[in-house]
């Protein structure tokens, strides 16, 4: 009698954590998971048919948690890619060279679109590129980047990237918002292009990732080869990397300042005796705080 309850509590045991398996036609183990209540819960492994692991998951009520480790075929056991989950269902992904050397890094949302700055490695573990990618319009967009020689030097050539400062991050009400970009490296770099910023006109705002441009009334800011107020107060500069902009508000608060800075050339005319402009767009996003006085302000 007291065989028999042992044997029907394992019983219960496993009809309670649901164990499923399944197997290759050679008889190795395919697969090994639990459900409870239907869905996946605890530890899940996938095999390649000679018994060497391929994946694992961990789940909670269905849900990815923890880490996730992909493995090389069957003859490699180093980890080919590992993606850290968070609770809202994005990831941090690392992918890894076949030696187990990591390769690349960086954040992708839960729809599958890289945002953030991704990090790029060379076979020997050396960062050689940083792409900075945007949510642009529900895709993964190259916002910017730059890369490294050997030394860990910053390449200029094969490069894009601009710089955005703020002459103050909190400002009064009724006081313009100032600020400058400055071009580091440009995108044509066998062209003289030139540059200009592109700001939502009066209280109006792009989205976040930035769906209603099409909808949007520009304010329009240039560069310094045409904007001449503003060329004394950098004289030792390149004009046409550099563009000043503002935009002012009249209520206090958090302000993001969303928009977008173009750097262009204007092709060789076209048959039709047409000019044809070639652009590169970098977007941005900057939070601004809007008060009714500044502590400690002694500007005048």
């Amino acid at each position: 009698m007291k065989i028999l309850r042992i044997l029907t509590a394992g019983l219960i045991f496993i009809s309670c954590h649901n164990v499923q398996k399944e197997y290759y036609d050679n008889g190795v183990l395919k697969k090994e998971f639990s459900l409870k209540k239907g869905q996946l819960q605890g530890n899940y492994k996938e095999y390649y048919d000679n018994g060497k692991l391929k994946l694992a998951h961990h789940y909670y009520d269905g849900k990815k948690i923890d880490s996730s480790m992909f493995f090389y075929s069957r003859t490699n056991e180093n980890i080919k890619l590992k993606k850290k989950w968070f609770d809202d269902g994005n990831y941090y992904k690392k992918e890894f060279y076949p030696n187990g050397i990591i390769k690349e890094e960086g954040l992708v949302l839960n729809t599958n679109i890289a945002v953030g700055r991704w990090k790029f490695y060379d076979n020997d573990g050396k960062l050689n590129e940083i792409r900075i990618y945007k949510n642009i319009r529900d895709e993964s967009y190259l916002n910017q980047g730059y890369k490294f020689n050997k030394k860990g030097d910053t390449l200029v050539y094969g490069t894009n990237f601009v710089d955005i400062s703020l002459y103050r991050d909190t400002i009064r009400l009724n006081e313009p918002m100032r600020a400058i970009v400055f071009m580091a490296s440009k995108f044509f770099k066998s062209k003289e292009s030139k540059m200009m910023v592109f700001l939502a006109k009066g209280s109006s705002n792009f989205t976040k990732n930035f769906s209603n441009e099409s909808k949007i009334v520009l304010d329009t800011f240039y560069d310094l080869t045409k904007d001449t107020i503003n060329q004394k107060y950098y004289k030792n500069f390149d004009f046409s990397k550099i563009v000043v902009f503002g935009k002012w508000f009249d209520k206090t608060g958090r302000k993001d300042i969303r928009g977008y800075v173009s750097e262009y050339y204007e092709k060789e005319p076209t048959e039709n005796d047409s000019i044809v402009k070639e652009e590169r767009i970098i977007y941005f996003d900057i939070p601004i705080y809007v008060k009714d006085s500044v502590p400690n302000d002694t500007s005048n």
